[in-house]
C-alpha cells in the first residue's frame, strides 16, 4: 500500500493525460517561468481539463494544487517578467469568471500580497540522476532540499 503514487503525464489533452488525471486525486502542475505557453497551459488545465474530469467523477476529484516552477534558477528580472504574464493570465480568467489567483499565488491574501511560487530549479542534477540509477534526492543535496521543501509546502500543510 502506498501513501502517494505519482503519475507523470505529457502536458497535452490526449488520452494518456486524460486517463492519468482521471486516476488522480490531486494534480501537480509544473510550469516554466520563461515559457508563456507553459503558464497558459497550466491555466487551461485548471480552468477546463480538471473540471471536466471532476464532473465525471462522483468524489469531485482531482484537486489541482498550486502551480510550481520547474527548471532553471530564476533571476529577479525573469521572475518579474513571469509575474507580469501570470497577472495577465489571472486577469483574463477573472473576466471569464474563474479565479486563478490561489493556483498561481497560494500565499496571496488581501492583507499580505505574497507572490511566492514554489520553485524546483535543480533540473540538471535530477536529469543526470537517471543515468546513475540513483534518485536525485540521494545524489544531490540541493535536489533533496528542493523536494523536501516541496513536500512540506504541498502535502504537509
Amino acid at each position: 500500500m502506498y501513501d502517494y503514487i505519482l503519475i507523470d503525464s505529457p502536458p497535452n489533452w490526449r488520452i494518456f493525460s486524460q486517463v492519468a488525471i482521471y486516476a488522480a486525486d490531486v494534480v501537480l502542475i509544473p510550469t516554466k517561468h520563461n515559457n508563456l505557453f507553459s503558464l497558459e497551459n497550466a491555466a487551461t488545465a485548471i480552468k477546463k481539463f480538471i473540471p471536466t474530469i471532476q464532473e465525471s467523477k462522483i468524489d469531485g476529484t482531482p484537486v489541482a494544487l498550486p502551480v510550481f516552477f520547474n527548471g532553471e534558477k530564476i533571476t529577479p528580472p525573469q521572475l518579474s517578467a513571469a509575474q507580469k504574464e501570470i497577472n495577465s493570465i489571472i486577469d483574463s480568467a477573472k473576466q471569464e469568471g474563474f479565479n486563478l489567483l490561489p493556483y498561481f499565488y497560494p500565499k496571496y491574501t488581501k492583507s499580505q500580497k505574497n507572490l511566492h511560487i514554489h520553485q524546483v530549479p535543480s533540473y540538471a542534477s535530477i536529469a543526470s540522476s537517471a543515468f546513475a540509477r540513483v534518485p536525485a534526492v540521494y545524489r544531490d543535496r540541493a535536489a533533496h532540499d528542493y523536494y523536501k521543501n516541496f513536500v512540506k509546502e504541498y502535502f504537509l500543510q
